[in-house]
Formats: structure tokens, C-alpha cells, sequence
């Protein structure tokens, strides 16, 4: 049986690898030349720009006559189009073994070149994660959480149902030896039990992650949680309606019923005081938030089967595009029919709290929720940013979001700007993002560490 499984892991490590992307060009050494330089809050300068990669580093960024260029030195002439930090999908989970190779292949290709697994078996993510650092597969860095970590009976045969401090401490501690950066704390946990994992997480040096239900979004920032996602279910936002209302919403796996979502919009406070102390607490506890709103209007506009055309479900995985195409999202028809005016309300009560966080200053970032239905790779974020953007959010704004935000709140230093000594994480694009945000999907090229692909040569036999 052994035998067997090493077999089958060599053939499908050497397809792989003969299916791996050519690089644009050999050299260590080269420099993008006559392009806008734009950094992750604008850009940079009006005026072409130069910047000069020397292995997996910017070794300079600035004017085109601001430096002499040694004759080594290969010129790529980018005049007419935007060069800027790579994207990152802050919330994913692993693929099909056998899809792996595909799936991260086709994230890099729409420049994404971070990602943050947000729950999975320990074992899949900490490989993915390691895949990634080696060279396995061609695709984006990856920063891990391992099993998601819940209360009793969990909606999720994997996770690790806790009911104790002595429980939670022992499943932190492991995950912590097989090598996670995340622990994510899920919907069944109460108030005690987040504070204690947050607590032995940070002696560990790990950042946690919650998709919260018995636990607020106010009580979780209180206990110094990094990170909360999901705009788009009742429990992370029970606390904004009236507090003699919160029993009717503190569940383990709120929002998953019309009634529900009804009675939450009807009884949503329409003074901004819950959203004010909410950011307030956010804010002093430096709590990231990922709000997956691209999986809230699939959720909530799914019911109608042609909706996916706006997810591209052919770059998805055959297997997974097959079960999708011609049916409503399985979220939406497990809500139940609800009228096209609902369904406006709901979405904009979503997206207004979203903004509404943001303009109060707490730091949003991208994700998608892949592998989920319709969130295709690639495509899935791209709609994120936009979603971001009719929300409110500048799209300056949204660029962070999807760059140096992420990269400030998982904890890397070395991207997601452009600076001298910084990794050379970048993309290439053909239109302005600062103009349409939706520029942004016009990739061209993806530089990750240092090595450059074009957009069409990572998508090739895909």
C-alpha cells in the first residue's frame, strides 16, 4: 500500500513538474523600464519610472535617469502600462491534492502572489506551505492555520471540538509543533474560549484567526484576536442590533435561514453608535478584517443558476465547475426564496457595514473563501476588489486592501510596496487601476520572487 502511494505521489509530482510554466526570461538581473510605478496606496510617480530586480529583491524604484544601469543589466521595456505590488487571497482553503498544481498556478496568473490558507487539515496546509517554499508547485507564498478549532458538534467533520481551557491549550500547542502561523477559532466557541486561545496563540507566536458566532466581533477584538472574517453571516454583527435582541441571534451558525436574516435587517440599528464602538475597539486592538464580500453576494444573488457567469467557472477545476454550472449556489437555496428587493437590502446592509468599518479606519483586507462554490481561482478576488469598491472604498483604497494591508497584518515586512530592498512580489497590468479598479484583472506579467511569468504562459493547458 505504501509502495503504491509513493508511486502514485512520484507520477503525479513528475506531471506536475512537465507542466510547469517557462519563466519570461533567464536573468536574476533586469529592469522594468518606461512604466507608471504604483505603490499599494498610489502612484508613485507620474513620470516613467524604473525599477531594477537583482535576484528576489527591488534593488531600485524611482526616476528612469535616477541611476545608471550597469550593461548586464536586461532591459524589459514596459512603457504604457502599471507596475505594482502583487495581490493577495487572504482566505482560501487547500484544493484537491490532484488540483493543487492547477489551482495555485491559476492564482498566480491573475497576480496574486500571497495567500493565507484560513482552515484545513494541519497536515494539508503546513504541505501547501511547504510545497510553496520549495518549489513544488508554481504559485503564490502561503502563510497557514491548520484545523479550525470549534465547539461541540461542529458543522465541520474535521475540526477540533473543544470544551475546556485544558482542550483548546493542548490543540494549540499541537498545531504549533507541525508548523501553522494561524489557529482559527470558529463559530461554536464562546467568549472564555477565544480569549484563552488568543492568549497561548501570542505565547506561541501565532496570529488567530475567528469566523465567529457565540463570540461578537466586540468581545473578540477585546481579547486582542489579529484577525475576524465573514461580513456575510448574522453572527460576527448580532451586536448591532438592539442588545435585548442578541439571544435571537447568538448561535453557533447564525444566518443560515430566511426568517433569521429577516428579523436581523428589520431590527438593524439605523443609528451608526453599535458600528462606532465596534471600529473604536477594533482600532485599539489593531483587529484585521477579512470580509469575503464576494461570497456574500453569492450567497445572497445564487439563487439564480446564470449568476455564476459572473465567477468565469471554467477556470475553476473540471470537477468542481461541473457541479456548479446550471444550479443555484447551495448557500442560497439552503436560505430559502426570498424577492430581488430582499436581496438588495441584505447585500447593502453587508456591504455598508464593510464600509463603514473601513471609513472608521480599521484595516480590510481581501479574500474569497476558495475553495467554496463559484469562488474560482483567481476570478473570485478580482470580483472581491470590485465588490470592495462599489461599497465605498476608494479604489486607492482597495489596492491596499488587497496589498500592503494584507502584508502589514500577516506579518510580512518585505511586501506589498514598492521600496528598494523589498521582495520582488509585482504585477504588470495594461490599464490604470487608480481609474477602474477593475483594471486590476488586465495582468500581463507576475513577478513572484524575483521570477517573472506571462499572465497567458501560467494559464497555458489549463
Amino acid at each position: 500500500m505504501c509502495r503504491i502511494a509513493s508511486i502514485l505521489f512520484v507520477v503525479t509530482f513528475l506531471v506536475s513538474c512537465s507542466q510547469q510554466p517557462t519563466p519570461a526570461f533567464q536573468s536574476t538581473s533586469y529592469a522594468l523600464v518606461g512604466g507608471t510605478m504604483v505603490d499599494s496606496r498610489g502612484a508613485l510617480d507620474e513620470e516613467p519610472g524604473l525599477l531594477w530586480i537583482l535576484d528576489n529583491r527591488i534593488h531600485y524604484v524611482g526616476a528612469v535617469d535616477g541611476i545608471e544601469l550597469p550593461d548586464s543589466v536586461l532591459q524589459v521595456d514596459v512603457s504604457g502600462k502599471w507596475v505594482l505590488p502583487g495581490l493577495m487571497d487572504l482566505h482560501i482553503h487547500p484544493p484537491a491534492r490532484s488540483d493543487q498544481g492547477s489551482v495555485m498556478k491559476t492564482l498566480l496568473a491573475f497576480g496574486i502572489t500571497t495567500v493565507r490558507v484560513a482552515a484545513s487539515t494541519v497536515e494539508s496546509g503546513t504541505a501547501l506551505k511547504e510545497q510553496s517554499h520549495s518549489g513544488a508547485f508554481v504559485g503564490p507564498h502561503v502563510v497557514t492555520a491548520g484545523r479550525l478549532i470549534d465547539g461541540p458538534n461542529s458543522v465541520h467533520a474535521t475540526a477540533a471540538e473543544v470544551i475546556s481551557r485544558e482542550e483548546i491549550r493542548q490543540e494549540i500547542a499541537a498545531q504549533a509543533e507541525q508548523g501553522v502561523d494561524y489557529i482559527k477559532l470558529y463559530t461554536g466557541l464562546e467568549k472564555e474560549l477565544v480569549e484563552e486561545a488568543v492568549d497561548i496563540s501570542h505565547d506561541l507566536g501565532l496570529k488567530v484567526l475567528g469566523h465567529l458566532g457565540q463570540t461578537s466581533w466586540y468581545d473578540a477584538s477585546s481579547s486582542g484576536i489579529d484577525a475576524i472574517t465573514h461580513s456575510g453571516f448574522i453572527g460576527p454583527i448580532w451586536e448591532l442590533v438592539p442588545s435585548e435582541l442578541h439571544p435571537e441571534f447568538q448561535t453557533s451558525h447564525p444566518g443560515t435561514s430566511i426568517n433569521e436574516l429577516r428579523l436581523w435587517l428589520s431590527y438593524l440599528n439605523e443609528s451608526d453608535s453599535g458600528l462606532d464602538s465596534l471600529a473604536i475597539n477594533m482600532l485599539q486592538h489593531d483587529v484585521e478584517v477579512n470580509p469575503t464580500l464576494v461570497l456574500t453576494w453569492a450567497m445572497i444573488y445564487g439563487s439564480e443558476p446564470d449568476s455564476i457567469e459572473r465567477f468565469e467557472p471554467h477556470f475553476a477545476p473540471p470537477d468542481q465547475s461541473r457541479r456548479w454550472i446550471g444550479r443555484p449556489h447551495p448557500f442560497s437555496r439552503a436560505i430559502g426564496p426570498y424577492s430581488t428587493a430582499f436581496a438588495d437590502s441584505l447585500y447593502e446592509a453587508f456591504a455598508y457595514i464593510i464600509a463603514g468599518l473601513h471609513n472608521r479606519g480599521v484595516r480590510i483586507t481581501t479574500g474569497t473563501d476558495l475553495i467554496l462554490p463559484w469562488m474560482t481561482p483567481g476570478v473570485a478576488l478580482h470580483e472581491e476588489m470590485v465588490l470592495l469598491a462599489d461599497a465605498g472604498l476608494s479604489n486607492s483604497d482597495v489596492l491596499a486592501a488587497a496589498t500592503i494591508n494584507g502584508a502589514e497584518s500577516i506579518g510580512l515586512r518585505s511586501v506589498g510596496q514598492l521600496r528598494d530592498g523589498w521582495k520582488a512580489d509585482l504585477i504588470i497590468i495594461d490599464a490604470n487601476p487608480l481609474v477602474d479598479v477593475s483594471n486590476l484583472r488586465q495582468v500581463e506579467m507576475v513577478i513572484k520572487d524575483g521570477v517573472a511569468y506571462y499572465h497567458d504562459e501560467l494559464l497555458l493547458n489549463e
